[in-house]
């Protein structure tokens, strides 16, 4: 064998499937692999586990893999997508750094072996390409405004403008080799591209895909998208020898075909199936199975059609119906197996190709400029647009960073464009290298430069109670599944008689498609019956024959979100910027009578946790314990309904009390504010405020007889949970704050409960099992000022040192020893 493994790579194209790399191997050398070096018979038996290929195979995908694994977690505090990891792993595999090292090179890659390896990475392009298909939306063509088309042509074309005139010169002044100043403006153009899918992932992965910011380039990469594929389709049906009329016929004949055949038969067999499977049952797994080799024949038919081994892969997954059920549930069988099995293997198999050492220091030079004027070209003209569109400037600079966005697609490309000889190995070493600098340096700016949480900040604090009694309650319901409607009905039902605004806001996990999506639904529409059984349509219903029901003026507006849990709160907080003042999302566990968790969703959780920490007004979470499930309103069967907040003190506790005073104004209600003191002297800040509000609420029930104040008077923790045991089976609604100040006496012994509570000290310990009775909590949370972080009543990030040192002597108090405390 006369080709050493570097040589051997910088021929072999990281995109061909597995017969072409065998073709390109085939005319450099004969390879020899024994059939029966399959299987390693273990080196207690002094075989070397290295010359099989299952064992090399295996060492291969722990390496990769591990390595992208490690790298990732290492970049991630430097706000470093994955695309950088992967690159810098398949440069660190190949002969760039490892690959000097010969005995590793030849033990962990052998030559015998790179067939093996080029087909799984292969099939694995296949499913990857798929994936991508089934995640595009290609009704968003369609949905475009004529600000995305504006800057999203603005970007591809000032990115050409420059880069390709530059590259024309700098090729005229034959400053490089021939190769390289032919690879000159495919690099260009290149670098100019935009995919729609690389960019969703993008977003997703710097957190701002369900942004207003995010969505914009959303549309603008769909522009860039339909732009890249015309002039890609150029490249793809070019790729093959031949006299070019004949060739390019046969392949758009054959395309044509291919997809014929998808839309006619495949297609439609899919619609069946969807039809046949109820919602929220899950698909057969003969279905899932049946699809996994459907995927497979479109490839066979593509590659025995003379098509590129990805093209029916992909446009079988555009054919499919995204979203549930049988988009989601194919994109949740495939997703990880496909990016973290198999896709490390390709870009170990790219790695092979990209030596940075074999690239001379004025080509590298020269073809790196050629690809930074392409992308500042594209960033000037994105900036421009996005100024035109009257976008603020910091906006506009890291929209232009945004738009710079590269990722497997872009890599898939460039390696056509190797295949086909329109760009020399050079060029494509430093094309991969560019790819990766760009992105790792741009992220970072990005993340700093888009932060949604800051247009939550309102100018004016939001609150219930800063809102006159009688004025329009506006109220942000978020819904995860149609068991929560019942509960957040019943509590809509507990406010006054003045006119209510309900917006309605569906939570929906974005699973096989790529872009999140807020829907409005037309409330005119569902005054007629309709059998259909979309969730979200059964939960807009209950809530319009609520209002038409109720005796008083609702007003419902309703969304649904289907976005990823990760971002779902920026849906959550931009609806509540500009149309409610309280939020009501609920609690993440559901549970019974007893108070035992009868399921609980995790990622229910990070949401509520989000929304806590940016929402632009007041939030409360509703912990319902069985007592709000009737599917009618409790009102209309109770004479006297019970309704009490338990009141420490803080801004929280005052605006539990100032949701209680607008409940304390329906006639079916009877509030009890408990309020707990430690015996301490007025302090200052909050203080005041409390026993102002307290004072007032005093003075009301002078007017009103279902008004009550009972005052404890309590020493420490211990105190604070037996009177809250007290109140077990007493009330059908408690409210309470969720942030107390820590340093309050009457929180001594807590701070078990505090940490990391979603519910805050109190609110936990009445979601507990040892809070007994199917008494609802509400537990609420007033608008965060930044300003007012100070103030008493909030919870300071550190208590005082001597607090803490008391607190430390102590031993934690559990609920079960406070029983009978509470009976001395």
């Amino acid at each position: 064998m006369n080709s050493s493994l570097t040589d051997l790579a910088k021929n072999i194209d990281p995109s061909a499937g597995a017969t072409e790399s065998f073709q390109i191997l085939g005319n450099i050398s004969s390879i020899c692999s024994p059939a029966d070096l399959i299987t390693s018979y273990g080196v207690f038996s002094r075989a070397n586990p290295f010359i099989y290929s299952l064992p090399l195979l295996l060492i291969e995908l722990t390496v990769s893999s591990g390595l992208i694994l490690v790298s990732k977690q290492i970049l991630k505090p430097l706000g470093q997508p994955l695309i950088v990891s992967q690159i810098l792993v398949g440069f660190m595999l190949g002969p760039t750094v490892l690959g000097h090292i010969q005995r590793l090179t030849g033990l962990i890659l052998p030559i015998q072996r790179f067939v093996i390896l080029d087909s799984l990475s292969t099939f694995g392009g296949m499913f990857y390409f798929f994936l991508i298909g089934l995640q595009m939306d290609p009704n968003l063509v369609k949905k475009l405004d004529k600000r995305a088309v504006y800057m999203g042509a603005s970007s591809i074309s000032a990115g050409m403008l420059l880069g390709m005139p530059f590259a024309l010169f700098i090729k005229n002044m034959s400053l490089v080799d021939v190769e390289v100043a032919r690879s000159l403006p495919f690099v260009a153009l290149l670098e100019s591209l935009t995919m729609f899918p690389v960019m969703v992932q993008y977003l997703s992965e710097l957190r701002i895909v369900n942004s207003d910011f995010g969505r914009m380039a959303i549309s603008c990469s769909v522009v860039t998208n339909v732009i890249t594929f015309l002039l890609s389709g150029a490249i793809l049906l070019k790729r093959t020898s031949g006299p070019r009329s004949h060739y390019l016929l046969h392949e758009i004949f054959s395309a044509a075909m291919l997809c014929l055949i998808i839309i006619v038969l495949i297609r439609p067999i899919c619609l069946l199936s969807i039809r046949h499977t109820r919602v929220g049952n899950p698909l057969h797994e003969d279905l899932i199975f049946a699809m996994c080799l459907t995927v497979l024949a479109t490839g066979f038919l593509g590659q025995a059609f003379g098509l590129h081994y990805v093209f029916g892969p992909f446009v079988l997954g555009l054919a499919i119906p995204g979203g549930p059920p049988l988009g989601s549930a194919l994109f949740q069988k495939l997703d990880y197996m496909t990016n973290w099995f198999f896709m490390p293997l390709y870009f170990h198999k790219v790695g092979q190709v990209i030596d940075l050492s074999s690239v001379g220091l004025k080509n590298y030079l020269v073809i790196q400029l050629v690809a930074l004027v392409s992308v500042g070209g594209k960033i000037l003209g994105t900036f421009l647009a996005a100024v035109l569109c009257k976008m603020p400037a910091k906006d506009a600079v890291a929209f232009g960073l945004i738009m710079t966005a590269q990722g497997v697609m872009d890599l898939g490309l460039l390696g056509t464009m190797r295949r086909t000889h329109l760009i020399g190995i050079e060029g494509f070493i430093v094309a991969c290298s560019s790819m990766m600098l760009v992105t790792a340096v741009v992220s970072p700016i990005i993340i700093r430069l888009c932060d949604p949480s800051k247009r939550y900040i309102g100018f004016m604090k939001r609150t219930v109670t800063q809102m006159r009694p009688d004025s329009t309650l506006r109220v942000l319901v978020c819904v995860h599944e149609q068991e929560n409607v019942p509960a957040a009905i019943n509590l809509l039902d507990t406010f006054n008689l003045a006119p209510l605004m309900v917006i309605i806001l569906h939570l929906v996990e974005l699973i096989g498609r790529s872009s999140p999506v807020l829907i409005t639904h037309d409330p005119a529409k569902y005054k007629r019956l309709s059998d259909e059984t979309d969730p979200s349509e059964k939960i807009v219903r209950a809530f319009l024959n609520y209002a038409r029901t109720s005796c008083r003026q609702i007003y419902i507006q309703a969304y649904t979100s289907i976005s990823p849990h990760k971002t779902m709160h920026d849906d959550v907080c931009s609806l509540a910027l500009n149309k409610a003042t309280l939020i009501v999302v609920p609690f993440h566990r559901t549970c019974d009578g007893m108070g035992r968790s009868l399921s609980s969703r995790d990622n229910m959780r990070a949401v509520n946790r989000n929304v806590l920490d940016k929402a632009p007004c007041s939030v409360a979470i509703l912990v319902d314990r069985g007592m709000l499930t009737s599917s009618r309103a409790l009102l209309e069967n109770w004479t006297c309904y019970r309704v009490a907040v338990l009141f420490l003190g803080g801004a929280d506790d005052r605006e539990a009390l100032a949701i209680g005073a607008r409940m304390a104004a329906h006639p079916s209600i009877s509030l009890t504010l408990i309020r707990l003191v430690d015996g301490s002297s007025l302090g200052p800040g909050g203080h005041l405020l409390d026993e102002e509000v307290v004072s007032g609420f005093r003075r009301d029930m002078e007017e009103n007889p279902r008004l009550v104040y009972i005052e404890y008077e309590v020493a420490d923790g211990a105190g604070t949970v037996a009177v809250i045991r007290s109140m077990e089976e007493a009330y059908q609604i408690v409210i309470v704050g969720r942030r107390h100040d820590s340093r309050s006496p009457l929180l001594l012994g807590l701070q078990d409960w505090w940490e990391g509570a979603e519910l805050g000290a109190i609110g936990e310990i009445m979601a507990s099992p040892d809070f007994r009775g199917r008494t609802t909590i509400l537990v609420v949370q007033q608008q965060i000022d930044p300003e007012d972080e100070h103030e008493v009543g909030y919870v300071t990030a550190t208590a005082s040192e001597e607090m803490q040192q008391h607190e430390s002597e102590k031993q934690p108090i559990l609920m079960s020893d406070l029983y009978d405390f509470r009976q001395r």
